[in-house]
């Protein structure tokens, strides 16, 4: 996302000033009063507030709303400080409280690599204005950790009335692994290029499809990318993005039906095969774009889960109301979101990033809206 302010050259901080914020077709700008700077005030460009923003925090009710829930309940969101803790190290667990009830006591249940209850003490009460009522913060500190190890645990809040234990975030599971995170060292140099398959070229001697509807399938090859991996060296390019390939009756790839095989419309997998030798043989690194919280819905597994909720792979699938009403991204009901809580889950996602990486031999992920 562009920034809203452009900032010149040799610009300095501003001085305290007042902000004013307000509303105007939708989206919030800016007014800085009051300012004084011993350099060029920064230009505001009015074109850039005209972006469309996608997602659920398009509006300003929108955002409003998300830090009104952020603040309800027992929250956790992955507070943990430092967020990738190293070898030894100590991290720091964090959450808050915002009920109308008293909490007796807040623990974090761990599970994995041991099971154990670590008490957390309160730290802070602030006044929560978008609520209108307080908010507790409660801190621990779980023990360090050899590098290697995976660390799960739960948050549970106890109301002090008796009532029963409030599990933060819905229940949900946390973890995080022990290490020294450390990016390959070809990653510093890489020079990236995206390529979406269906759009970037047919291949030697095969012709575009003739279309000009933006959603309809252009006829982009693997073969194509092939074809034009001498262009993209000579470009100066070192490491290719690609955008996914899996089996989907979209132009775009993201609404996949399986994570182990390629769309019939762009080649087979001893394209993939292929691409990723000759890539390599001229010195190119790649990155599958790989989605790690939903997929199509004509996958095998969602089909499933729809037809009979006995099935194995139900629980796959975050539902409100079966079958007619479960998570999705955004709200697109043709992209089922993936309880990746679920064991099962999980290692469903975890083989197939082994395939390609390990078997087919990319050398790295794009993770979309990786949760």
């Amino acid at each position: 996302m562009r920034p809203l302010l452009r900032q010149p050259e040799g610009f300095n901080t501003l001085a305290p000033g007042i902000i004013d914020i307000f509303s105007r077709g939708g989206a919030v700008k800016l007014v800085l009063s009051r300012v004084e700077v011993d350099r060029p005030q920064p230009v505001y460009d009015e074109t850039l507030m005209n972006e469309t923003i996608f997602g659920t925090l398009s509006t300003l009710d929108q955002r409003v709303d998300y830090l009104r829930q952020r603040s309800q309940g027992v929250r956790h969101d992955n507070r943990l400080l430092p967020i990738a803790p190293g070898p030894h190290e100590a991290p720091q667990v964090l959450a808050t409280v915002g009920l109308a009830r008293r909490i007796a006591r807040v623990e974090c249940v761990l599970t994995e690599p041991e099971t154990a209850v670590i008490p957390l003490a309160p730290v802070q009460t602030a006044w929560d204005v978008l609520n209108w009522q307080y908010v507790q913060s409660w801190a621990a500190v779980l023990p360090p950790r050899p590098a290697g190890a995976l660390v799960r645990y739960q948050i549970c809040a106890y109301p002090a009335d008796g009532g029963a234990p409030i599990w933060a975030d819905d229940g949900a599971t946390f973890s995080y692994f022990v290490g020294a995170p450390a990016q390959p060292a070809w990653a510093a140099e890489a020079v990236v290029y995206q390529i979406f398959p269906d759009r970037f070229y047919p291949g030697h001697g095969r012709t575009w499809n003739p279309t000009a509807d933006l959603n309809a399938i252009h006829g982009g090859t693997l073969r194509g990318i092939i074809d034009k991996l001498d262009y993209i060296a000579d470009l100066g390019f070192n490491c290719l993005w690609i955008n996914p390939f899996f089996p989907d009756e979209s132009h775009h790839g993201y609404h996949a039906t399986d994570y182990f095989s390629v769309d019939p419309g762009l080649g087979a997998l001893e394209d993939v095969r292929e691409l990723v030798d000759a890539a390599h043989a001229r010195g190119i690194r790649l990155l599958l774009d790989f989605v790690a919280n939903h997929w199509g819905s004509g996958h095998p597994s969602f089909q499933a889960a729809l037809a009979d909720r006995r099935s194995p792979t139900y629980d796959w699938y975050k539902w409100i109301e079966w079958p007619e009403q479960y998570e999705t991204f955004f709200g697109v009901k043709d992209l089922p979101q993936l309880n990746v809580d679920h064991p099962a889950v999980r290692a469903e996602l975890l083989r197939s990033v082994q395939f390609w990486l390990a078997d087919v031999g990319f050398d790295g992920l794009r993770l979309d809206y990786a949760q």
